[in-house]
């Protein structure tokens, strides 16, 4: 009978994490492709509605998400998105500017072959969506762009790296969707630039893709401040 109990009770804990993993899925996808604006109170009765489950793993979504500093949860009114300002940016892309190219060092020595040409595939597919609708565009290439970077992360022998940058993600997203509403050419640049780093992870350069990385993120830095709104 124990260990019937035992059973029972971890199938239900891991329906509970599976709810509140999808609550919380649905929550950060929402937030970070701009369907749910900084400022926006969030419904738990209408999202769990939505999501055909009951509110309890929606609030714990909201709990995690607020410990990333995605939401600010307000007792008595419910959960806000939590707008970024200037500094905010400078602060994500500083934590970026130090852990990216210190995780390319050695994840250059570790990711397969396959790897860099399932991403090159990726990014030249990009370049074939000049006439797609902008959304479907902008949220495309921020999928590619940000599997890219957590897979150099993902591939580094420091195993703290990656953990700390997935944190990160939510917000990076929010503000690459942005940043690629102010212009095709910009998302050309971007794309180029990434096949460019990938033609140099191929040949081993470590030191000109690190290299190359910073620029890129530098580019990346002043492209966010140029952002007309002044929180996103």
């Amino acid at each position: 009978m124990a260990a019937s109990n035992t059973a029972a009770g971890k199938k239900k804990k891991n329906r509970s994490d599976t709810l509140m993993h999808a609550a919380y899925t649905a929550l950060q996808d929402k937030i970070s492709i701009g369907l749910i604006r900084p400022g926006t109170l969030i419904s738990e009765g209408q999202l769990a509605k939505e999501l055909d489950m009951s509110r309890t793993p929606v609030r714990e979504a909201l709990v995690a998400l607020e410990k990333e500093g995605i939401v600010e949860i307000h007792c008595g009114v419910g959960a806000l998105v939590k707008p970024l300002s200037t500094g905010d940016i400078l602060h994500l892309f500083e934590i970026r500017m130090l852990l990216e190219p210190l995780a390319a060092r050695t994840a250059l020595y570790h990711i397969p072959q396959k790897e860099m040409e399932k991403f090159r595939t990726k990014f030249e597919a990009l370049l074939k969506l000049a006439d797609a609708p902008e959304e479907e565009r902008i949220r495309s290439y921020v999928e590619v762009d940000s599997a890219f970077h957590l897979m150099i992360t993902d591939y580094s022998e420091n195993p703290f790296i990656a953990p700390m940058m997935q944190l990160t993600q939510t917000n990076i997203r929010r503000l690459a969707v942005r940043s690629f509403k102010m212009g095709y050419q910009r998302y050309l640049n971007s794309v180029q630039e990434h096949l460019e780093m990938i033609h140099i992870m191929e040949e081993g350069n470590v030191p000109l893709f690190c290299e190359k990385l910073r620029k890129h993120l530098s580019w990346g830095i002043q492209g966010f401040l140029e952002i007309p709104d002044s929180s996103i």
